[in-house]
């Protein structure tokens, strides 16, 4: 997304797994005036279904890889400037409530401290931060790892800290380490950040979860698409045959996860990896950034049995603003989420809805680094692709559409903006 209008060239179709055809991917990103998704097939003037190759780095030269990274970014955003004008009425009406973004990609980068990926700079997260806290939130849960940035445990640990520090020396901000923590920066009138793993990559054995639990990661996700020695990743929902999700390392996970008090996430792992958890788990877990491929049949969306296992555990299921896993158009309008928003509260019920953007804040950046690593990030799954997302803060377009559209309450929307994360969080974070 980039901040102001967008004059959008036409769109390749993002074709659905059952025609045979390519599916997009995406990875997002926001702040100043960036936000990502990355996706798959070239861009074409001819019809969509006659271009199926995949974009790849693979040959490419460095003014190639440049010139794919300015094609991405030059069509993100789904809105008007006006359209942010008129949020400004339902953010004053919804002053009281607690709002929380489920899942903020990055944090302040340091280049003091190894292993942070190419441009993740102090300035752009200051810009994240600022944005969302004019937008009313109480709280952002930002990423510190997803496995592929080539860091090490001692480098990852470190991040942590980082965010601490940087947060304890700024006003108007607040380290959250426990749900009571989310209520202060409420009263205070502060924005609240919390730590999140979008991959237990970086978690090499069980006592290593105490460790990072110690350093403020209160959510993890046991992969980032890929098997791990914890669970088998997203890349199993297309298998036709039986899989097991949690391997027998992943079940003891599951165990010292809900003694430690933090969050089980079954974002960009298998459904049957959640459906499992599930079964196993004391505590609600939830997925962060996913949507449902009872709308949009892609292999990036979780399914219905996925989703009320999740429900069954009092959890929620946090929506996400990429375009490319809302529809086949790859549209991110704010009718696009909220359609997902009330399928998921249709299905198992509104207490278990929510969002998580899946923003990051240096989006160029990013994405030269995505491009780069077609193991973590394969061509195949559709990264590299122009196409729309939506920005956190968009968030109050998805509120008008299920307010005036789809008739919630002020009640369900509260539960929406952030009271269901809450219940989930209080849950599993000791006061």
């Amino acid at each position: 997304m980039v901040v102001g209008p967008q004059i959008l060239p036409s769109k390749i179709v993002p074709v659905d797994f059952k025609q045979e055809t390519i599916m997009k991917y995406s990875m997002l990103i926001t702040s100043i005036s960036i936000a990502l998704i990355t996706g798959c097939t070239e861009t074409s003037t001819e019809p969509p279904s006659t271009k199926t190759s995949y974009w790849s780095v693979e040959g490419k030269t460095e003014a190639e890889i440049q010139a794919r990274i300015q094609e991405v970014m030059s069509e993100m955003d789904p809105r008007t400037a006006l359209d942010r004008e008129l949020d400004k009425k339902l953010i004053e009406r919804y002053s009281d409530a607690i709002v929380i973004d489920g899942m903020s990609i990055g944090t302040p980068g340091n280049d003091k401290v190894a292993g942070y990926p190419k441009g993740f700079a102090v300035d752009k997260y200051e810009t994240l931060l600022k944005k969302s806290k004019e937008a009313g939130f109480t709280m952002i849960s930002s990423t510190t790892s997803n496995g592929a940035d080539g860091a090490t445990a001692h480098e990852v640990e470190q991040r942590s800290y980082l965010v601490q520090d940087y947060i304890n020396k700024h006003n108007g901000y607040s380290f959250i380490s426990n749900a009571d923590d989310i209520q202060s920066a409420k009263d205070n009138g502060e924005l609240g950040v919390a730590l999140n793993f979008q991959s237990m990559e970086d978690v090499k054995n069980i006592e290593d979860l105490s460790k990072f639990s110690k350093t403020g990661v209160r959510q993890m996700t046991f992969t980032y698409n890929i098997d791990t020695i914890w669970a088998t990743g997203l890349n199993r929902n297309t298998e036709m045959k039986p899989h097991k999700g949690l391997t027998d390392l992943g079940e003891q996970a599951v165990e010292e996860m809900n003694r430690l008090g933090i969050v089980i996430d079954g974002t960009h792992s298998s459904d049957q990896a959640m459906i499992e958890t599930a079964e196993i788990s004391s505590k609600p877990i939830i997925y962060s950034h996913s949507n449902a491929r009872g709308v949009f049949d892609n292999p990036r969306n979780v399914s219905d049995a996925a989703i009320k296992a999740v429900a069954s555990t009092d959890g929620a299921v946090c929506v996400n603003f990429l375009g490319v896993y809302l529809n086949a158009e790859a549209e991110a309008s704010s009718e696009a989420v909220a359609k997902h928003v009330d399928y998921i509260g249709n299905l198992v019920g509104k207490r278990h809805t929510c969002f998580g953007a899946d923003t990051v804040h240096n989006g160029e950046d990013v994405l030269d680094w995505v491009l780069r690593d077609p193991v973590q990030f394969p061509p195949s799954q559709g990264y590299g692709q122009p196409l729309e997302m939506g920005f956190p803060w968009d968030v109050w377009g998805v509120v008008a559409v299920l307010e005036n559209k789809y008739g919630w309450s002020e009640d369900e929307i509260k539960g929406f903006l952030g009271n269901n994360l809450m219940r989930v969080y209080k849950a599993n974070w000791a006061s």
